[in-house]
């Protein structure tokens, strides 16, 4: 009896044992390369629709937070246009708010979800039995990206003495941080009492980035974005060690009000003032905000009812 019930014990611990922690960590939530994803409805709407009927046709888009990011409220948007006003009518060129939703986070899987619903009537001129449509649905919204490394500060990287450092400085790979515009790498260069590093900021997320004061502008149902207004990121902090050295980024941000041109891609930003000599390893934080805009279309075919 003994024997068996030691045999179950160890069945249970070894079972225990291969089991595993599926919930993220502090560490790894903060990876993709997606904010807000948009899909249309099954069927809503319909490939073919039949003009002039009683009921109105329904468009619903789903909506999920895929990033890291809460997202919605204030002026953030969904519109739906690229269709004929004339055939489908009674959608607002204001299109409808995104409501608050949530990221992922460190015990939090997956972000939220929600579902947001046009009505239209539709016609066709008369003479017209059959034309094709396209719908697109567009998301404007502003998001945000927060990367975080360890990086290695050396303050006499070119002692003469023969010592054993704890680190060497060298460039670090961030990849992605669950948003669509990522800072994916940080070259790290020290010279006698202060760090230069060179940051890498590059949009992953294959929709467009701009200027986050600018999200009025996004309607795809007026005028837009001038080409100042595009692919342009607010850089809120570069912390190293806890001390923001934003201030002697090049180019030159403040000038910019915080603004960073993406075509530049890196910025250069250097901690001075190093004291000590012995090397070590301390945290970075780069804070990035931007407006983005995501677009998906569909085709619909209209027919009449006659």
């Amino acid at each position: 009896m003994k024997k068996r019930a030691f045999i179950i014990l160890l069945l249970i611990l070894l079972i225990a044992c291969q089991r595993k922690d599926t919930t993220p960590t502090p560490q790894t939530y903060r990876s993709g390369n997606q904010g807000l994803a948009l899909s249309f409805a099954p069927n809503l709407p319909p490939p073919t629709i039949i003009a002039e009927q009683r009921e109105p046709l329904q468009i619903l888009v789903n909506v999920e937070n895929r990033g890291t990011s809460t997202v919605g409220g204030g002026q953030d948007r969904l519109y739906l246009h690229g269709f004929d006003p004339n055939i489908i009518t009674g959608i607002s060129t204001q299109g409808q708010p995104i409501r608050v939703l949530e990221g992922r986070g460190p015990y939090v899987q997956r972000g939220e979800f929600d579902t947001i619903s046009f009505r239209a009537r539709v016609t066709l001129p008369e003479g017209v039995d059959r034309i094709q449509q396209p719908i697109y649905a567009t998301a404007c919204y502003t998001y945000e990206t927060v990367a975080t490394g360890q990086v290695c500060i050396d303050p006499n990287p070119f002692s003469p003495y023969a010592q054993q450092k704890v680190c060497t400085p060298s460039a670090i790979n961030l990849g992605s941080q669950g948003a669509p515009v990522a800072v994916q790498n940080v070259n790290v260069i020290a010279q006698p009492g202060r760090t230069r590093f060179e940051i890498t900021i590059s949009n992953v997320g294959g929709g467009t980035v701009f200027d986050p004061n600018k999200i009025a502008q996004c309607n795809p149902n007026s005028p837009g974005l001038g080409p100042n207004d595009i692919d342009r990121v607010l850089v809120e902090e570069v912390s190293v060690s806890g001390q923001n050295i934003i201030d002697t980024c090049k180019p030159r941000l403040r000038e910019q009000r915080g603004l960073f041109p993406l075509q530049s891609r890196t910025i250069t930003c250097e901690l001075e003032d190093i004291r000590g000599e012995s090397a070590y390893i301390t945290p970075i934080t780069v804070k990035l905000r931007y407006g983005y805009k995501t677009t998906i279309p569909k085709i619909v075919t209209v027919i009449s009812s006659t």
